[in-house]
């Protein structure tokens, strides 16, 4: 089975999802699968990352994934790469945040079950970008392309209820 993990940072040292992501990769092919990492350039990166509020510095090389992950392939690009990968995907784990369901729903195959992590928080983070954040959670766009994931892993009983209530 070939399992796509996606990322719309590149990962970091010491993240709490890019651990998450490495430690789920490992454990993936350690039992025979193939693992693909997917993230977008730096360039593109830190653009995402400017309109949500967010700083891009590091991320890890291809050497670091191999070591971390066991030889999982990492595959860095845009849109056009991303939908390239996903066509070989069995089934994609991807973060809840809304561009990256939007690009994954819209590129994957249908047939192609994503499973949606709850890593980020719905009711967003303090400030203006935290409001523009919980408006997209609780629109209805974001409640339809969440009918469309395959399944849900949550970390928190509130994120439980939070999918139960949309």
């Amino acid at each position: 089975m070939r399992f796509l993990f996606i990322d719309s940072v590149p990962l970091t040292f010491g993240g709490g999802y890019e651990a998450f992501l490495l430690d789920l990769g490992k454990e993936a092919r350690g039992r025979g699968h193939t693992v693909t990492v997917a993230t977008p350039t730096p360039t593109i990166a830190r653009a995402v990352g400017r309109m949500a509020g967010l700083t891009v510095e590091a991320r890890l090389s291809t050497d670091d994934i191999h070591m971390r992950q066991g030889n999982a392939e990492l595959v860095t690009g845009g849109l056009l790469t991303l939908g390239r990968v996903l066509r070989k995907a069995d089934v994609v784990y991807m973060k809840n945040e809304p561009h990256e369901l939007l690009a994954t729903m819209c590129l994957a195959q249908k047939d192609v079950p994503v499973v949606v992590g709850f890593h980020s928080a719905v009711s967003g983070r303090p400030g203006r970008t935290g409001k523009i954040r919980r408006g997209a959670y609780n629109s209805r766009p974001y409640r339809a392309l969440l009918r469309r994931a395959g399944a849900f892993h949550t970390l928190q009983p509130a994120q439980t209820e939070w999918l139960v209530e949309r």
